[in-house]
């Protein structure tokens, strides 16, 4: 139960938004299934639901990459709320409310944001790859599309660290200033986790690559057809320096940091499952090994 004297109107008002966005089938044909049909279900058959298809989902690429994050952060949850108890859930609750102390402080708008510019790459994607000549314009689009999204997307990763970084705290028993957490740039936020997880969870922001996302946040990036590379252009040490990235490299990149975030909420779904059905929890989690294996 959440117990911070929060104000939770801007999380109703994503959340009708989102249902809205899938009953309009912008997250595709299953999405808008579980949202009509979520007043017929039980809280824990919801969340089952939405689980069992993504891990029964066996095309996606990178998803041992996400289960594995998955892990680690089922790990940090527990041990966090083991020490820390109401305080470490309401710190997990934050990404959709916010801290009391911190107004607009939640997440959930900005994963909404991602959402929505993921959604539109998709289906950006498909609408040029079915194209029999696919033009100078339509790359030109379909890279700028993706530099959007990857900006976006580190945005939301930065604010997951957010929310994991008092968890680490919780974990390890030191005091949390949840206000001196946001104000940390997103390269003070990964020293600070890296330096609190003391090596067991670099993995996740490991899947980040700064470099990449400083040139996008400024929008100072662009995709060179003639070489078939993404161009970034970065400051370094008071210098103007281009890092070039082929698209697989890139595309490597953005899968990692894609699979940040979906780890990041398929495990609230799993934390959530087992508060309110431990067997159905542990089938999937079993079915997840099972596919580790």
């Amino acid at each position: 139960m959440v117990t911070n004297d929060v104000d939770k109107s801007s999380f109703e008002s994503v959340a009708e938004e989102i249902d809205q966005l899938c009953l309009e089938g912008l997250f595709g044909d299953k999405a808008k299934k579980y949202v009509s049909k979520r007043e017929q279900l039980s809280e824990s058959e919801y969340f089952y639901n939405i689980l069992n298809d993504w891990i029964n989902y066996k095309e996606q690429v990178g998803k041992m990459h996400v289960y594995k994050l998955l892990f680690l952060l089922l790990r940090l949850y527990v041990d966090a709320i083991s020490i820390g108890q109401q305080k470490a859930i309401d710190t997990i609750a934050a990404f959709f409310y916010g801290f009391p102390e911190i107004p607009d402080s939640e997440c959930f708008t900005s994963y909404n944001e991602y959402a929505v510019a993921n959604a539109n790459n998709k289906r950006l994607l498909r609408e040029t790859t079915s194209k029999r000549n696919i033009g100078l314009k339509e790359q030109k689009i379909l890279a700028q599309s993706y530099i959007g999204v990857y900006q976006k997307g580190v945005e939301l990763v930065n604010k997951i660290l957010t929310i994991l970084i008092p968890l680490l705290q919780i974990s390890n028993r030191d005091s949390v200033d949840p206000m001196k957490i946001y104000k940390l740039s997103l390269y003070e936020k990964i020293i600070e986790f890296e330096k609190l997880s003391n090596g067991i969870y670099d993995d996740i922001t490991n899947s980040i690559d700064r470099i990449i996302r400083n040139a996008s946040s400024h929008l100072d990036a662009r995709f060179d057809a003639s070489k078939s590379v993404f161009k970034f252009r970065v400051i370094e040490k008071g210098k103007i320096k281009i890092i070039e990235k082929t698209v697989e490299e890139f595309m490597a990149i953005f899968i990692k940091m894609n699979g940040v975030i979906q780890a990041f909420i398929f495990s609230g779904c799993l934390l959530a499952l087992a508060s309110l059905d431990k067997e159905k929890y542990i089938e999937l989690i079993k079915k997840i090994v099972d596919d580790l294996s």
